[in-house]
């Protein structure tokens, strides 16, 4: 019983460790970006706040984004994914067993 409960607990861990790691990465991404909006208010160098203008702008056109094989989205809807994925499933081979 307990070992059943261990394994149970192993799989929505390994389930829930992408998407939390991912949510983890664009939190750190978007300090990264309020510390830069920061450090521009306070420099006095123009070739410095040209830089620092085109680093944010570079944060901001590409966000993180982590997906599996570029089509699935690591993020907190990865475990409704998967649930919602393996109910239709589930419901399609309930419909061909009621057909033979």
């Amino acid at each position: 019983m307990s070992s059943s409960y261990f394994s149970l607990f192993q799989t929505i861990t390994i389930l829930f460790a992408a998407p939390l790691s991912a949510n983890l990465l664009s939190y750190q991404t978007s300090k990264m970006e309020i510390v830069l909006h920061n450090l521009l208010l306070a420099e006095t160098d123009p070739s410095r706040c040209r830089d620092i203008k085109r680093f944010i702008y570079y944060i901001q056109a590409r966000p993180f984004k982590l997906r599996a094989c570029r089509i699935v989205p690591l993020d907190s809807t990865l475990p409704i994914t998967v649930l919602n994925l393996c109910v239709t499933y589930l419901i399609v081979i309930i419909q061909f067993n009621h057909i033979y």
